[in-house]
């Protein structure tokens, strides 16, 4: 479906909140997505992560952490790493119930922490700076939330289906190259689904 500037206008502007259509959600998905958004809160809010959560967001940088171009730390590191276990539990709430009430949807928001993973690898190794992780996380938020979209403007449970075989065949090739390999430093970018590295 081709959409107007303005329409795709909007779209991004209520990409930046929750879900709100009225009625479609079970109780049970509402339920866990709230207990989920309480879990994530939780670690945003944690003082021994106040660091890393002002450097490394998961879906909204800030003009600021967009542009910081330096490489984690050591205890960068170590806090990424204490936040990312951390938030697995949260994740896991979340994707667990989605992929119950929502199937199809279930494989949008799996493909959407399978690439913040793959993000957060090439973090850890000292392959891209704060910026460019910053940035590839927002493009996986706003293309979960242009599938999400996708999924609800939908009639067909045949064709949501299609979508979702879709998606699971990109996070199987995401598979193949999960681990970072190469020279580094480098520059990262989304094609499509694929994350693509290249030297700097």
């Amino acid at each position: 479906m081709r959409r107007s500037l303005g329409s795709l206008i909007a779209f991004f502007v209520l990409a930046t909140t929750a879900p709100t259509r009225a009625g479609l959600f079970t109780s049970d998905w509402e339920e866990a997505r709230d207990k989920a958004s309480a879990c994530f809160a939780a670690i945003d809010k944690d003082p021994s992560l106040a660091e890393i959560n002002a450097r490394s967001v998961r879906s909204k940088p800030t003009l600021a952490q967009l542009a910081d171009d330096t490489y984690p730390t050591d205890s960068d590191i170590e806090q990424l790493r204490r936040r990312e276990d951390a938030g697995r539990v949260c994740r896991d709430i979340y994707l667990t119930a989605t992929q119950k009430e929502y199937p199809s949807l279930g494989s949008a928001l799996a493909l959407r922490y399978y690439q913040t993973d793959l993000v957060l690898l090439q973090l850890l190794e000292h392959r891209i700076t704060f910026a460019n992780a910053n940035r590839l996380a927002q493009q996986a938020y706003l293309q979960y939330r242009l599938h999400a979209d996708m999924y609800f403007e939908i009639q067909s449970d045949r064709q949501r289906q299609a979508m979702a075989d879709s998606l699971d065949s990109f996070q199987k090739q995401l598979n193949e190259g999960a681990k970072p390999t190469g020279p580094r430093p480098v520059t990262c970018a989304w094609m499509g689904p694929m994350l693509k590295c290249t030297e700097q």
